[in-house]
């Protein structure tokens, strides 16, 4: 027959043990594997917190000028954001992103990512492609005044 010390012992070990079984997942989907990988930055206009953007139909592969333009029309067409802090692995590409904006009403959308590349004569800063248009069919239209 155990005594009461060594059962109470025994109860309270396993309770740990349980605990840290069920607690382990957490932790680990917590644990980034590369600790150090970068954030992407999204490159803004220099006097506004407005994203710097292109058409992408009539992109250059250089900078564009600052444009409030790209934001301020309807749904469904296509835009370059513009980002660096960014180390893609072999093979990684556009569908390793993914592009929300929020609206002045704290709606959020989804925005297809279609491509992206480097902009030429600046390695370091890439051009993210992406599809302007509500994904899921949520939301009612955006508002065209561009602010999102």
């Amino acid at each position: 027959m155990k005594s009461f010390t060594s059962r109470f012992i025994g109860q309270i070990s396993g309770a740990f043990f349980v605990i840290a079984l069920l607690a382990l997942p957490v932790f680990a989907a917590d644990i980034d594997p590369d600790p150090d990988s970068p954030t992407p930055v999204l490159i803004s206009q220099p006097t506004s917190t407005r994203a710097l953007a292109a058409w992408a139909d009539t992109w250059r592969g250089t900078l564009p000028k600052p444009s409030n333009s790209v934001f301020a029309y309807g749904a469904d067409y296509r835009i370059k954001l513009f980002i660096t802090n960014v180390e893609l692995m072999n093979g990684e590409g556009a569908n390793a992103f993914r592009v929300y904006i929020q609206d002045f009403k704290n709606r959020e959308y989804r925005l297809p990512v279609l491509d992206i590349r480097p902009v030429n004569n600046y390695p370091w800063i890439y051009a993210l492609t992406v599809q302007v248009k509500d994904e899921i069919g949520f939301w009612e239209e955006r508002p065209a005044s561009g602010d999102v």
